[in-house]
């Protein structure tokens, strides 16, 4: 399994958008990994883990073409995971000319919660330029696993927005299996029992960071991260040779990205960066 981040920042990116605090003023004058756009993690290439409003950069950044992604599955619908403009643009026969798929496969599988279906159907009905015809959508539920892309998807629900349902998703190919926990905060005992019930054994667990050295909220910091690895272990869902990664970094800690690696390897964890790939 190949696994691509695109974006690793939080909602407002980092150096965030309108920000001049120490640690965005930092970000900018050292540029490199410590420069964030909006999360967005691509899974072999033809699945995208939502979408985000900096995908167009993120795309050409990366060198990739975006008319190769078949699925998209969304954690949620807030719109730094699911910017409803550039997948619209997908579905504008003049925006998106595809001569490489025939005219009856020349769509998107969607998957996401009751409300990101919704949302994208508001969407469709307001932008009469849209081609319904571009868009399989599907909605998704708890425990209720889905095939796309030879990769089977166990979606469990976060501890994040109240008003929505939230996931995170277990993943696995056959072979191997990852967990890709995004916009959660600290693991509720339901979603451990949920976990015990897919009997994975992780090879790789990408854990949200957004609160770095922080107390967690409806995010994770450093501390939640080191208390879900320790659970993790204890019902036997990872395996030794797990890796760990800490994904949707914000500014909330002060902290940029070099100082908050600096201060993650002390545990073993690795945080991600805009560009990074590896392979389970």
């Amino acid at each position: 399994m190949k696994v691509h981040y695109l974006g690793t920042g939080g909602a407002e990116g980092f150096p965030g958008l309108f920000c001049e605090c120490q640690a965005c003023r930092k970000a900018r004058l050292h540029g490199s990994n410590n420069i964030k756009t909006r999360s967005c993690t691509l899974i072999n290439d033809t699945v995208l883990l939502d979408l985000s409003p900096d995908i167009y950069f993120q795309a050409i950044s990366n060198q990739i073409s975006l008319s190769k992604v078949k699925s998209a599955v969304f954690t949620h619908s807030h719109l730094d995971h699911l910017d409803l403009f550039s997948l619209g643009l997908r579905g504008r026969d003049s925006a998106s000319i595809i001569p490489d798929l025939i005219e009856q496969a020349n769509y998107i599988n969607i998957y996401g919660s009751i409300k990101v279906v919704q949302d994208i159907d508001n969407m469709i009905n307001k932008e009469k330029r849209v081609n319904v015809e571009r868009f399989k959508i599907k909605s998704i539920e708890e425990m209720t696993e889905f095939t796309c892309e030879g990769l089977k998807f166990y979606p469990i629900k976060a501890f994040h927005d109240p008003s929505e349902s939230c996931y995170i998703y277990a993943i696995q190919d056959g072979k191997t299996w990852f967990l890709f926990a995004n916009d959660s905060g600290l693991f509720s005992e339901e979603i451990y029992q949920r976990l015990d019930e897919i009997s994975p054994c992780f090879d790789a667990v990408s854990l949200d960071c957004a609160r770095g050295n922080l107390p967690g909220d409806g995010h994770m910091g450093l501390a939640e991260n080191i208390a879900v690895r320790k659970e993790l272990k204890a019902r036997g869902l990872v395996k030794q040779s797990t890796k760990y990664y800490l994904n949707h970094f914000s500014h909330m800690c002060g902290l940029i990205h070099d100082e908050m690696q600096t201060l993650a390897s002390q545990y073993d964890f690795q945080m991600t960066y805009d560009g990074m790939i590896f392979e389970i």
